[in-house]
């Protein structure tokens, strides 16, 4: 039975690890992918000026890092979880990864495993702790950025059209920014008041948060400043592609809430069944505890946990 339970958590981990970096390679593919259309934006709209705008770019970009220069874990943290605050996000990835380990390898020690097996299943789960937990953060901060930048979006436009400097228009827009927006915007409008063009300052700060809305703004910047042409309607119809997408973002989050909602259901399930029937016939649950049934319950967990796994990566699927 030993040896069943330990073939179920090696089938439970080996799930999770394939799907685990499954899902980095996906992340890989769309940061990969951001990079690549920010890069193009640039090299297309300024053609006679790639060499310029790409040491510039580069010299903007590392402003910010020149106080920490000599820290290249906490330049490489940065870059990962740019807006989520690098140091920050990996001391609770860390936490909660230490925190999952350890209650994992306990629970696979009373399920029956050995030492050996038990710290390796626990060493495993908080590594996907952490990369979870790091991708996350970054993502409901990322999610937060680009509706806040909607609304900074929209007061820009209003401004221009009113016949407001594109330059002012954007250092009062940044002044009235939420976080983690304000410290993004407040950078390029200090970068364009010391001479550097609003579009490469824009472009910059796009390269280094990695968000796309960014880069489109500063395509139009760049557009607009070597050929002329309507700023306000080009930045009107940029604010409705991005509340088009975010109106497709939560209504995929609405056609999915039952399916999220039944995965938290079936979850919780086998644990209040439990509970309740430790007070309604104790004897039974003391045989489930015991010796002889904890294999069989680190069995039933084992399947619960591969279940629900799949069930979340064919929700993410349905998602995207």
């Amino acid at each position: 039975m030993t040896g069943l339970a330990g073939f179920m958590v090696f089938v439970g981990l080996a799930f999770g690890l394939v799907f685990g970096g499954w899902g980095l390679w996906r992340r890989w593919r769309v940061r990969a992918r951001i990079r690549r259309r920010v890069g193009g934006m640039a090299l297309t709209v300024l053609p006679e000026e790639r060499e310029e705008g790409a040491v510039a770019g580069r010299a903007i970009a590392g402003g910010r890092g020149l106080a920490r220069a000599g820290n290249p874990l906490r330049r490489a943290l940065d870059a990962r979880y740019p807006l989520a605050g690098g140091v920050r996000t990996a001391a609770l990835g860390l936490v909660a990864g230490a925190v999952v380990g350890t209650f994992v390898a306990a629970a696979c020690m009373f399920f029956g495993l050995g030492p050996f097996l038990a710290v390796t299943v626990g060493v495993g789960a908080g590594i996907l702790m952490y990369v979870n937990v790091g991708r996350g953060l970054e993502s409901r901060r990322r999610t937060v950025y680009e509706e806040r930048f909607l609304v900074a979006i929209d007061d820009f436009q209003r401004m221009v059209h009113f016949g407001i400097g594109a330059q002012q228009a954007f250092t009062a827009v940044a002044q009235a920014a939420e976080e983690p927006l304000q410290h993004s915007l407040r950078f390029v409008a200090r970068n364009a008041e010391l001479g550097v063009e609003l579009a490469e300052a824009t472009e910059a700060e796009a390269r280094r948060v990695r968000v796309g809305e960014l880069a489109m703004l500063s395509a139009i910047f760049a557009t607009q400043s070597r050929g002329g042409g309507n700023l306000s309607e080009a930045v009107a119809n940029l604010a409705e592609m991005l509340r088009e997408r975010l109106d497709n973002r939560t209504r995929l989050r609405s056609m999915t809430a039952e399916s999220r909602i039944t995965l938290i259901i079936l979850a919780l399930v086998p644990v209040l069944a439990i509970t309740i029937q430790s007070f309604l016939q104790p004897d039974l649950v003391d045989v489930l505890l015991g010796q002889a049934g904890r294999h069989l319950l680190g069995i039933g967990v084992g399947l619960i946990l591969g279940g629900l796994l799949v069930a979340r990566v064919m929700i993410a699927r349905a998602s995207r």
